[in-house]
């Protein structure tokens, strides 16, 4: 038995299962496997007692794909994860922090957005300090945790530390308006070999398909997380192909970026280890949580900010980052939002900007009337 999975774009097979017992009853066969993980320190024992050394590459996902790769299947076109070195603004945030920096290994990531100011989940937020993109650490003096966010789940899961000292560092900018449905990526850690060492660097997971309530499909475990279902805050990454696994890592709060300006961050992943490929990679959007944000940095926005949601339709329910509910009603029914704009308050379209997301009081009364 074998899995394909799929390495700088060639898909390459892998042995998982030994056939061990067969069984055919008329029109019915049952075949049984034995987990070729279970034998592995069976096999290294045997090579020893043959006096040969065990083969790294025979145990290593990552060196078994290394090995043949210009002769296995490609699959045309970009590169599905691609290697961009460093993203200066990425901040690793450790659980266990010790005196040597350069040697941690980040259980969260966070977004430097100012010289002093990192957002990253809620969940991560209960840590010392943060390590930044070049190997320096900076401790946490402030941590603000949004109002809304409980504890093992994916709501309101977004935090701001504010950092002992500024940076030198060029911080991201937070991106609140609307995108494109294929103008997305998500940025995680590749694994590499080089010699005999194993090295990270950041890569470019690309090609992902933006999804939003059912067509996301999220695992048991992202449910159990998810028990009120998915949200406007909420959004799915997903590319039906499995990859080796280190050859794109997601951690908690790993930034999604557009394509076309990975300095542009519009939100962060909280779930997906394998950046969204094979299983989705579950993103909480930072343009739900606008006014928030923007309490905290104590810079409400002066403009008017408009955003497309492309999970909204017609009549569907909708609730404004400050708690107000409404309902997807057509542009010209709403006359409130027109209160909105002047109160610089954002405005979300349903899908398709003749369709308005219209506060609950309005749209009553216009049907009434």
């Amino acid at each position: 038995m074998n899995v394909n999975l799929v390495y700088d774009n060639h898909v390459v097979p892998y042995a998982i299962g030994l056939l061990s017992h067969y069984l055919r009853e008329g029109k019915f066969s049952i075949e049984t496997f034995v987990k070729i993980s279970y034998l592995t320190e069976w096999i290294k024992e045997t090579f020893r007692d043959l006096g040969e050394e065990v083969p790294f590459s025979l145990f290593d996902p990552l060196a078994c794909a290394e090995r043949y790769l210009e002769q296995r299947q490609k699959i045309q076109g970009n590169l599905l994860v691609k290697k961009i070195g460093s993203v200066e603004y990425m901040v690793q945030i450790p659980d266990i922090p010790d005196s040597s920096p350069s040697n941690q290994t980040g259980t969260c990531v966070g977004v430097l957005i100012r010289s002093d100011v990192v957002v990253t989940l809620a969940q991560c937020a209960n840590y010392l300090m943060v390590i930044l993109s070049d190997s320096s650490s900076k401790s946490i003096r402030d941590v603000f945790i949004h109002p809304g966010y409980k504890e093992n789940t994916f709501y309101n899961n977004i935090a701001l530390l504010k950092l002992s000292s500024e940076t030198s560092i060029t911080p991201a900018s937070m991106y609140f308006y609307s995108f494109d449905n294929d103008s997305v990526a998500l940025l995680g850690y590749k694994k590499l070999f080089f010699f005999e060492d194993l090295i990270e660097t950041i890569a470019e997971a690309q090609q992902l398909s933006i999804l939003f309530d059912d067509d996301c499909n999220p695992t048991q475990d992202q449910r159990s997380r998810l028990a009120e279902g998915l949200q406007v805050e909420h959004m799915c990454l997903r590319n039906e192909h499995y990859i080796v696994p280190g050859s794109c890592e997601a951690r908690p709060g790993s930034p999604v970026v557009l394509s076309s300006d990975i300095g542009s961050v519009i939100g962060l992943s909280m779930s997906g280890n394998y950046c969204g490929f094979g299983e989705p990679a579950i993103v909480t959007l930072f343009h739900d949580h606008l006014v928030w944000i923007s309490s905290v940095l104590e810079t409400p926005p002066k403009e008017w900010f408009v955003f497309t949601i492309p999970g909204l339709k017609m009549s569907d329910v909708c609730v404004y980052p400050e708690g107000t509910v409404g309902t997807c009603v057509s542009l010209t029914s709403c006359p409130s939002v027109h209160q909105r704009v002047k109160n610089s308050l954002p405005i979300f379209f349903c899908t398709e900007k003749s369709i308005v997301c219209c506060p609950e009081d309005s749209a009553t009364e216009v049907g009434e009337n």
